[in-house]
C-alpha cells in the first residue's frame, strides 16, 4: 500500500481518519483523536466537519474504507470457498455415512443456488363475477349440486 501520500497527516488526523473509517461519527472521532477542551457540541461538530474536509484526511478515510471493503469481500470469498470445499470432501468421502453424504450434497446444492426454495406468489386480477363463479364451482364439487 502506498502510504507516502498519508505521511503528511498528523497523528491526530490519522487517528481521526481511522476512527471515521471504522464507523465512528465525525464528532466522536474528533473527541477521541483531538481531546478538545470544549464540551460544546456545536463547536465539536463544526471542528470535526472541518477536519473531515481536509483533502488528505478525506482521501485517507476513503482509502481505509476501501481497504475494509476489499478485506471483507476476500474474507467472504474464502469462507464460501472453504465451505464448498469441505462439503465436496464430505459428499465424496466413502468413509462418511450415506446420510451424511446426501446431506452434504443437499447443502452444496443450496449453497450453489441449485435449489430455489423461495416462495412465489402469483397475483391474478379477476372480477368479482369470476371469483364468485369459481367459489360456486368449488362448492358444487365439494357439496354436490345442492349448494
Amino acid at each position: 500500500m502506498g502510504d507516502t501520500q498519508y505521511t503528511e497527516l498528523t497523528k491526530k488526523q490519522a487517528m481521526f481518519a481511522t476512527l471515521v473509517s471504522e464507523g465512528s461519527t465525525l464528532a466522536d472521532a474528533y473527541r477521541k483523536a483531538y481531546d478538545p477542551k470544549t464540551k460544546r457540541e456545536k463547536t465539536i461538530k463544526d471542528s470535526a466537519s472541518k477536519v473531515a474536509k481536509v483533502p488528505k484526511v478525506k482521501a485517507r478515510i476513503e482509502a481505509l474504507k476501501e481497504e475494509d471493503r476489499a478485506v471483507m469481500v476476500a474474507h467472504e470469498k474464502l469462507t464460501n470457498e472453504w465451505l464448498v470445499d469441505r462439503l465436496k470432501t464430505k459428499a465424496e468421502d466413502p468413509n462418511v455415512s450415506d446420510a451424511s453424504q446426501i446431506r452434504a450434497m443437499e447443502l452444496l446444492g443450496k449453497t450453489t443456488g441449485l435449489f430455489d426454495e423461495g416462495t412465489k406468489i402469483v397475483v391474478e386480477h379477476r372480477s368479482e363475477e369470476e371469483i364468485e363463479k369459481e367459489i360456486n364451482e368449488r362448492l358444487e364439487m365439494f357439496f354436490g349440486a345442492e349448494a
